[in-house]
């Protein structure tokens, strides 16, 4: 049998907000990556999460 998704997160922005407010994130070599070629520095990752919206049609995980 396939892989089991897990369970959406319904107050998924408040978790994000939690985590990166607590320390509890970590910035993947992907991350590192991105940021360095699109000039982005942590903070401004931080607060996008922290302070974006969620986009309902780009929720398919």
């Amino acid at each position: 049998m396939g892989k089991q998704k897990p369970e959406k997160i319904a107050n998924l922005l408040e978790v994000i907000e939690q985590c990166i407010e607590e320390g509890w994130y970590r910035v993947t070599q992907h991350a590192l990556q991105r940021k360095q070629e699109r000039g982005i520095l942590l903070p401004e990752l931080t607060y996008v999460l922290t302070s974006g919206r969620h986009e309902k049609r780009q929720g398919s995980f």
